[in-house]
């Protein structure tokens, strides 16, 4: 999860994930719901065929907001 620019919240929580066949966004959300407080559940969803990753394997989350930003 990111927090991204918003022009209305000044940022906001965002999702980024590599779908699979039996999950949606929607059902991602439905499953999170009862252990995120409101404030921390993504206010948007982002779904990308591969996480960008640096040389360690780890998310590179500077390149990912580029890619999303």
């Amino acid at each position: 999860m990111l927090g991204l620019p918003d022009a209305d919240w000044g940022e906001v929580v965002t999702a980024v994930y590599v779908p699979i066949a039996q999950l949606d966004a929607t059902e991602l959300q439905t499953a999170l719901k009862p252990h995120l407080t409101a404030f921390k559940q993504p206010k948007r969803w982002i779904d990308l065929e591969q996480l960008p990753r640096n040389a360690q394997g780890k998310i590179d989350r500077e390149q990912l907001k580029q890619l999303i930003g």
